[in-house]
């Protein structure tokens, strides 16, 4: 009885503390997302979702047509030399039709697309065009490239790496495909050799990997530190695919490095990983990584090796921009399509293992996805396009029906604010910046959007980037509003129980296909749909169905009497609020670390810092509690010492 009324009270405790905006003076279960907190409104005002999927298959389409004819036509061609097929990086490329010269970025993130949403790659048109991708994988080199007449000598970190990311998530995929799962098998083993010969030293801060010589190198212009990141996705791939236990430990390993990394080590998109192995790796391996770094690092623009790179926030001229990415000082911004793309994709599946950024990563993808509409041509002024007055690409954009995205935004150029286009025709690459690279992501976009009956409620699939993870469905559904919403929650048929993994309780049992959920004002829940007919099991700090880990314990500190930039004289005098998903387990330990010196406090009570003349200035303080059951919570915010 008295378990009972524990579990109940803890019920109602994470209800009212999860239903409210968070304010100077209280506690709440959601974690703080900082660039996220500067949109100056939870809903967009200028919300609107086009259909991102049936212009995904559009693209599709046009894309896999052999037979069109005409200006940039067609988009596709066999490479007669190194087989396969080939797709250029935009409409009107130099390259394109040039055997070996194709991108697998481009091709294989377009098979992936596709198969995302329900297309049969492997017999499209008579055409296997998943075995067609083996065109990549080098015999010589016994690694994927990103193109078949490449090299790792000439190519660098994150061209390496993300191409074979992609092979290996089509593997899984397409299981059935032989040659390919052998070919990913061998790529992973080459990388963990190489990671053998960095990990010697715990450097992955190099321009590329030179595979022939087998040793890392740097051209003195730019470094790629996150390729540790893309080195630990591709040994979980590996760990997944053998049972091998090198690969998932040196995954933990290069995913150690980036969380160590001093300042941001991102480049392109690998650091986009690491938010989701990290909240993986926490929940099911006892792993400790810094979750909140990661995010941060993703987000921040603090990047050391290409300062700048980040979320973008704001409105450019008198278009919303928040939640696009790419970077944020490049001529004031600039945002990329295939970056947002890939973001949105890669980040959000870590919401399934640590709820706690459901409120805050929910409001970033709401703005995200709206907001990326701007991609397409039709969704901005003409006038603010950068070939607008191009009558050749104006002409394609209309046969293809908008349904190819521009590569990027730029917060101002010649005049205009913003400036809708891209690289490839002011560098000379090509004749448009009609971008093919960036739209065979859009797909990992469309696949993870479900609307709802309410306008601005997403149903986010948590579940399509997660190659383990997908015993249970798992959705992300955030409510914008300052009002309570009630949606019509649909499943493939009745009789699933919808768990809730924020608060670890039943919203429904035995539901019908159509059922009504209600989610409170400013609210996120993270729905699991579990068949039924068993109990969730809360034992320790874990929970299990059918004796499968479906969640965790999770425990969440504020601080309730500073706000970050706050000032501070004499004496340090810390207030602190809490959550916990069980009520049963306490705080026994707080550890806040001020100035380099770190301060240990038996609980909540009295957390007090005398402060010196020498703690003068901007400094950081950084808490972190610890319960009985060893679940941990941190928050930081930087303090003006005067």
């Amino acid at each position: 009885m008295k378990k009972a009324l524990l579990i109940l009270l803890s019920i109602m405790l994470l209800t009212l503390v999860g239903c409210k905006k968070k304010t100077k003076n209280e506690a709440t279960f959601f974690k703080n997302v900082a660039r996220v907190n500067d949109y100056t409104t939870n809903y967009p005002k200028q919300y609107q979702l086009i259909d991102y999927k049936e212009r995904s298959l559009d693209f599709d389409a046009f894309v896999f047509n052999h037979t069109l004819s005409g200006d940039y036509l067609p988009l596709i061609w066999k490479d007669e030399y190194f087989g396969g097929y080939g797709i250029a990086a935009y409409v009107g490329d130099y390259r394109n039709q040039r055997d070996g010269e194709e991108e697998a970025l481009t091709v294989i993130s377009s098979l992936i697309s596709g198969t995302l949403l329900g297309i049969d790659k492997s017999k499209q048109n008579g055409i296997n065009y998943v075995k067609e991708i083996n065109s990549f994988y080098s015999n010589f080199e016994n690694i994927v490239l990103n193109n078949p007449n490449g090299s790792s000598k000439t190519t660098s970190m994150w061209y390496l790496l993300y191409p074979a990311i992609l092979f290996s998530y089509l593997s899984f995929l397409y299981p059935e495909e032989l040659e390919l799962r052998t070919n990913t098998l061998t790529t992973i083993e080459s990388w963990y050799q190489a990671y053998l010969i960095m990990s010697a030293s715990n450097e992955y801060s190099y321009t590329g990997f030179d595979f022939f010589e087998m040793k890392p190198y740097q051209n003195d212009v730019w470094e790629e530190p996150d390729s540790a990141v893309g080195i630990a996705v591709l040994m979980y791939y590996g760990y997944l695919l053998t049972a091998e236990d090198k690969y998932l430990d040196a995954s933990f390993k290069t995913l150690q490095y980036a969380d160590d990394y001093f300042m941001s080590p991102m480049y392109e998109v690998l650091l986009y990983f690491a938010p989701f192995l990290g909240a993986k790796y926490n929940m099911l391996y006892q792993k400790e990584y810094d979750l909140d770094n990661f995010i941060n690092d993703v987000f921040s623009g603090s990047s050391r090796p290409r300062g700048g790179w980040g979320q973008i926030t704001g409105k450019w001229g008198k278009y919303e921009v928040n939640g696009l990415m790419g970077s944020i000082t490049d001529r004031g911004g600039y945002a990329f399509s295939m970056n947002t793309f890939s973001a949105l994709f890669t980040i959000l599946p870590m919401i399934k293992y640590d709820p706690r950024y459901a409120l805050d990563l929910g409001k970033w993808a709401l703005h995200a996805i709206s907001n990326s509409r701007y991609y397409f041509p039709d969704q901005t002024e003409f006038k603010n396009q950068m070939q607008a007055k191009d009558e050749l690409t104006q002409s394609f954009i209309e046969l293809v029906n908008n349904s190819i995205v521009y590569e990027g935004i730029r917060q101002h150029s010649d005049g205009r604010v913003p400036y809708f286009g891209g690289d490839a025709f002011e560098a000379g690459w090509g004749r448009s910046d009609l971008s093919l690279y960036s739209g065979s992501h859009l797909g990992f976009l469309a696949a993870i959007i479900e609307p709802t009956n309410v306008e601005g409620i997403l149903k986010i699939n948590l579940n399509k980037m997660d190659v383990e993870g997908s015993t249970y469905n798992a959705y992300l559904l955030y409510n914008p509003f300052d009002d309570d919403k009630t949606i019509n929650y649909k499943t493939e048929s009745s009789g699933f129980d919808l768990y809730d993994l924020v608060r670890k309780k039943y919203l429904k049992k035995a539901a019908p296909k159509e059922t009504e959920i209600t989610i409170t004002a400013n609210n996120a829940i993270v729905v699991l749909e579990l068949p039924g007919g068993d109990e969730v099991i809360h034992e320790d700090v874990y929970y299990r169905y059918q004796g499968k880990i479906i969640g965790k314990d999770l425990l969440n500190i504020n601080v309730l009497n500073y706000q970050n930039l706050d000032v501070v004289k004499n004496k340090l005098i810390i207030k602190l609020g809490s959550v916990n998903t069980n009520l049963e387990d306490k705080i026994k330990e707080v550890k806040v670390t001020f100035n380099n010196v770190t301060y240990t406090f038996d609980g909540l009570d009295k957390i007090e810092i005398k402060i010196n003349k020498k703690d003068r200035g901007s400094k950081l303080v950084e808490i972190e509690a610890i319960t009985e059951k060893g679940l941990k919570a941190q928050t930081s915010m930087r303090l003006i010492i005067k």
